[in-house]
C-alpha cells in the first residue's frame, strides 16, 4: 500500500475528502471504495488500526482481500455481493483481518453502497471498520465460562441436573447427584422423574413443573425423596429455566438439607460464584431498590460514568441519568413484574458522567423477586454504545447531506419536496422551486483552485440559508447548482422577490485565500401547482426555466 501525498492527487474520488473529513474526527477507521477501478481510499485511522504509521492510504480491493484468511472469505465475499446487489441494505460483517507485521486482530466492517449508475450497477461503496479484537476475546472468554461453568457443574459438591424444559427427561446429572440419590448416571439419564418414581409427593413435582411453566424459575423446601436404598431425605429444590439456542433447558438443583452444614456450604459458594461474576463482567452491572438506589455497582460501571465506587453508591440511578432520559423505567418494571411479565426491561439511554459529559448506553433492568415472587431488587446490565451511536449518526448525516456545504442532498430534498407538495394540496396553497446556477464558478477553480472554489460555496450556501425561512429548504444538488424549496407561497411575485434577495446575495464578492472571488447566477423557477404536480417534474420545469434564463442573458 502507498501513503498519497495530499488531497488533490485523488481525483476519481471526489467524494471521500469530505466524508474523510468528517470521520477523522471519530477516529473511525474510514474507507471509500470504486467498483469500477478497484481502488480504496484507507484514511489514517486505518493504518493506525493495522499498527502502521498514520497516513491516508491508497490500495486495491485485491490487495485488502489478500489480508482476509481464506477460510473467512466466503462469508466475506456473501455479505458484499448481498450488498453490491441491492439484495441487501447495508455490508455488516466481522472477520479476522492480517496485519502487515503478521498479528490477526479482529474487525467489525460496515458499509454501504452510495452511488450507482442508472441501471442500478453499483459503481461506490464507502464504509467504517471498528477494531473488536477486545470484544471478541470477551466473548471468547464467555465461551470458556461456560465450559468451565459445565466443568463446575460436573465437580459441585451440590447435587444438580439438568432437563429438558419440555419433555422433562434428564439431560445430565453430575456426581453429587449419582452419590446423593445412590442412581449411576446411565440409569437416570432420558428418564422423567415420574418414571424414576424420585418424589414421595406426586403434588409437589407438579408444583414445581406448573412454577416453572408460569414463572421460569421455582423453589420449594423440605421435599420428601426416597433414594436408591428406599431411605427418605429432605431436600431443598431450586429449578431454572436456561433459554439455551432453540432448545430450553432446567438446571435443577437438591441441597440435602438433612444435614444442614451441606445446605449452608452450598450457599455460601453460590453467592462467592454470584459476586465473582458480577464484580468481573465486562459489562456494567448494577444492583439497585426500586427507589433507583445503588445497592452495589462492579468496576465496569463505574469506570463508564467516570465515578468511584464509593461516590457512585452516594447517587441514585435518576441522578446520573440524562434529564430528557428520565422516563420511569424501574416504576414500568415493577408494574410489569406485578402483572406478571418476567422478561427484562431494555433501554437505549443518556448517562451523565461525573465531569458533566454523556455516554450513551443500553440498559437491561431485570427484577429479583423473593420465594414469593415478590419484586424487591433489579440487577442492571449496562453497556457503553457511544461509538456505535455516533457511527450511526455519522452515516445518517452523510446519507442525507452534501458533505463540503453540509445542506440536504438530492434525497433529502426529494424527501422535503414530496411532503411540501402533500401538505400543499391539503391546504391549497402554492409551493416555489428555484433552480440556480452559478455564473462565473469555472473561472474561479481554473484560476484560483479548487480550494478557493470549495470555500466559494461554502459561503454561498449560507448566504442562500441565511436568505430563506427556517421552513424552507436549500440543497445542493451538483457541482455549482443549488435548489431552492420554499413553501407557502401565494403568488409569483413572491418567488420573484425572493430570487432578487437571491441573485444579490450571490453577487457580493466572496472571501478566498489570497483575496476575493465574484460570481453571479441565473436563477429558474417553478411552481405548484401552475407548472407541475410531480416532484421531479416540478424540478424538471424548474430546470429549464434557469437556462432559458441563461440564455436570456448571454444574449444580452
Amino acid at each position: 500500500m502507498s501513503a498519497a501525498r495530499n488531497e488533490e492527487d485523488l481525483p476519481a474520488f471526489p467524494l471521500h475528502k469530505q466524508a474523510a473529513r468528517a470521520l477523522e474526527a471519530s477516529g473511525l477507521a474510514f474507507w471509500d471504495y470504486e467498483l469500477n477501478t478497484g481502488k480504496v481510499y484507507l484514511n489514517e485511522a486505518w493504518a493506525e488500526m493495522l499498527g502502521e504509521p498514520r497516513a491516508a492510504t491508497w490500495t486495491t480491493i485485491a490487495t485488502l482481500y489478500q489480508m482476509v484468511p481464506e477460510q473467512e472469505r466466503s462469508r466475506l465475499d456473501e455479505a458484499y455481493v448481498a450488498a453490491v446487489k441491492g439484495e441487501s441494505k447495508e455490508y455488516r460483517i466481522d472477520h479476522p483481518v492480517r496485519t502487515p507485521s503478521g498479528n490477526t486482530l479482529w474487525v467489525s466492517s460496515w458499509g454501504r453502497v452510495v452511488e450507482r449508475d442508472p441501471n442500478g450497477r453499483a459503481l461506490r461503496m464507502m464504509g467504517i471498520n471498528k477494531d473488536i479484537t477486545a470484544r471478541m476475546r470477551t466473548e471468547q472468554a464467555l465461551r470458556e465460562s461456560e465450559a468451565r461453568f459445565m466443568e463446575l457443574f460436573r465437580s459441585s459438591p451440590v447435587s444438580m441436573t439438568l432437563l429438558d424444559l419440555e419433555t422433562q427427561r434428564i439431560l445430565e446429572v453430575n456426581d453429587a447427584h449419582v452419590e446423593q440419590f445412590g442412581r449411576p448416571r446411565e440409569s437416570v439419564l432420558g428418564k422423567t422423574s415420574r418414571e424414576l418414581d424420585l418424589y414421595v409427593d406426586p403434588a409437589d413435582r407438579e408444583r414445581i413443573w406448573d412454577q416453572l411453566a408460569r414463572d421460569g424459575r421455582a423453589t420449594m423446601d423440605a421435599v420428601p425423596f426416597r433414594d436408591a436404598a428406599g431411605e427418605l431425605r429432605w431436600h431443598l429444590i431450586s429449578a431454572r429455566v436456561l433459554p439455551v439456542g432453540e432448545r430450553k433447558t432446567v438446571v435443577v438443583t437438591a441441597v440435602d438439607i438433612t444435614g444442614r452444614i451441606g445446605a449452608e456450604k452450598a450457599l455460601s459458594e453460590s453467592e462467592t460464584r454470584f459476586k465473582s461474576a458480577f464484580r468481573n463482567s465486562a459489562i456494567g452491572m448494577a444492583l439497585l431498590d426500586f427507589e433507583g438506589s445503588w445497592l452495589m455497582v462492579n468496576d465496569a460501571l463505574c469506570e463508564i460514568v467516570d465515578y468511584s465506587e464509593d461516590e457512585l453508591l452516594q447517587t441514585d440511578y435518576r441522578s446520573v441519568t440524562y434529564p430528557e432520559d428520565r422516563a420511569g423505567d424501574l416504576e414500568f418494571l415493577r408494574a410489569r413484574v406485578t402483572h406478571g411479565s418476567r422478561g427484562a426491561l431494555q433501554k437505549e439511554r443518556r448517562l451523565v458522567r461525573k465531569d458533566g459529559s454523556t455516554v450513551w448506553v443500553q440498559i437491561n433492568l431485570s427484577a429479583v423477586t423473593n420465594p414469593g415472587g415478590e419484586p424487591y431488587q433489579i440487577v442492571a446490565q449496562i453497556q457503553d454504545i457511544t461509538e456505535r451511536k455516533a457511527a450511526e449518526a455519522m452515516a445518517e448525516h452523510l446519507a442525507l447531506h452534501d458533505p463540503l456545504t453540509a445542506l440536504p442532498n438530492k434525497r433529502l430534498l426529494a424527501d422535503r419536496l414530496a411532503i411540501a407538495l402533500s401538505a400543499a394540496k391539503r391546504a391549497k396553497t402554492c409551493v416555489g422551486v428555484l433552480f440556480i446556477d452559478l455564473d462565473g464558478f469555472k473561472p474561479v477553480n481554473d484560476t484560483l483552485g479548487h480550494e478557493a472554489g470549495d470555500a466559494v460555496l461554502r459561503q454561498i450556501a449560507q448566504r442562500l440559508q441565511s436568505a430563506m425561512r427556517q421552513s424552507d429548504t436549500v440543497s445542493r444538488v451538483g457541482g455549482d447548482e443549488f435548489v431552492v424549496l420554499a413553501t407557502g407561497v401565494e403568488q409569483r411575485h413572491e418567488l420573484d422577490r425572493l430570487a432578487e434577495r437571491l441573485l444579490v446575495a450571490i453577487k457580493r464578492p466572496c472571501e478566498v485565500e489570497g483575496g476575493t472571488a465574484a460570481v453571479s447566477a441565473s436563477i429558474g423557477m417553478a411552481i405548484y401547482p401552475d407548472h407541475a404536480t410531480d416532484p421531479a417534474e416540478l424540478i424538471r420545469r424548474a430546470d429549464a426555466a434557469m437556462y432559458e434564463a441563461k440564455r436570456a442573458r448571454q444574449a444580452r
